[in-house]
């Protein structure tokens, strides 16, 4: 069963993302307002639940490392 969730999950992902790739103005100023709106410091930990493709944390990359990576949870 796992297998067909995780193809499931696969395809809605290509699909969620492919959605938003003629909208880059818009993943560009949600990102923007994510990382605004978090008003993130040094040494804070970033976790994202329901975090999907990841597609809305582009703005925090920049953030992650080893030592402080963003925590992505979601099937």
């Amino acid at each position: 069963m796992s297998d067909h969730i995780e193809e499931h999950y696969a395809q809605v992902a290509s699909s969620y993302n492919y959605s938003w790739s003629s909208r880059t103005e818009y993943v560009s100023w949600m990102n923007a307002a994510i990382a605004k709106r978090l008003r993130i410091s040094s040494g804070d930990r970033i976790a994202d639940i329901g975090a999907g493709t990841g597609l809305f944390l582009r703005q925090l990359a920049h953030r992650a490392s080893v030592d402080e990576p963003i925590l992505c949870i979601d099937p």
